[in-house]
């Protein structure tokens, strides 16, 4: 399967972080990796845990290793939820930075970052998670942004984006990135305005004008 690198976009509480772990299920990845923010997240009560193993980090804990990853697929663990919870913003980006690593040594995962708007802004994202993408199709990792706003993510995780997932917004700045990246500005505006509220649109940016606009 070619890796895929998205964002998916919405307020709180539209349901792109359940969206995420679904899209995760559906990825032939023997790893989920999910990085979130929340003491509880809510689709963490649907989790099969038999399958699942949860690791909470607090200031000052090492990135994870490698080895736990790999022990991880050997294992028949399909997801690792890492919560972050207790890390400020600094502490959490030099964190995600750190866990790079680990994920290009193992590969063939499923990387999700969930908030990604808390770490991903403009002059604040990690590096090593920004270069990531660019490369994660020859190791095989597929990476999923959950954010807020679209324009809250760096320039350059933007353009290295193959898919968006958009529930309804009325951000102006968000829909004239889509509509540039797309050349479809009314089109995609209209249909993304007109949303209902669990509704999403999935847009293949790969192929930009080319692509089709799926509502969801």
């Amino acid at each position: 399967m070619t890796p895929k690198i998205i964002a998916i976009v919405g307020k709180s509480g539209c349901g792109k972080t359940w969206v995420a772990s679904r899209m995760a299920a559906r990825f032939a990845r023997p790893l989920v990796v999910i990085v979130h923010t929340h003491p509880d997240p809510s689709y963490l009560r649907q989790v099969d845990r038999a399958r699942a193993r949860f690791v909470g980090v607090y200031r000052g804990a090492q990135p994870l290793a490698a080895s736990f990853l790999v022990d991880c697929v050997r294992s028949g663990v399909r997801y690792v939820y890492v919560s972050i919870y207790n890390l400020g913003p600094d502490e959490a980006r030099a964190w995600l930075d750190s866990l790079v690593p680990a994920l290009e040594a193992v590969g063939n995962l499923c990387l999700i970052v969930d908030e990604a708007h808390r770490f991903c802004r403009h002059e604040y994202v990690p590096e090593r998670l920004v270069e990531l993408p660019r490369w994660a199709r020859s190791i095989g990792i597929d990476v999923v942004f959950v954010t807020h706003r679209l324009m809250d993510l760096s320039p350059d995780l933007r353009t290295v984006l193959t898919y968006l997932v958009l529930f309804h917004s009325d951000e102006p700045r968000d829909l004239a990135e889509c509509s540039q990246r797309l050349g479809a500005a009314r089109a995609i505006e209209s249909v993304v305005r007109s949303l209902s509220p669990w509704q999403h649109v999935v847009i293949d940016l790969e192929h930009g004008r080319r692509s089709p606009v799926r509502v969801v």
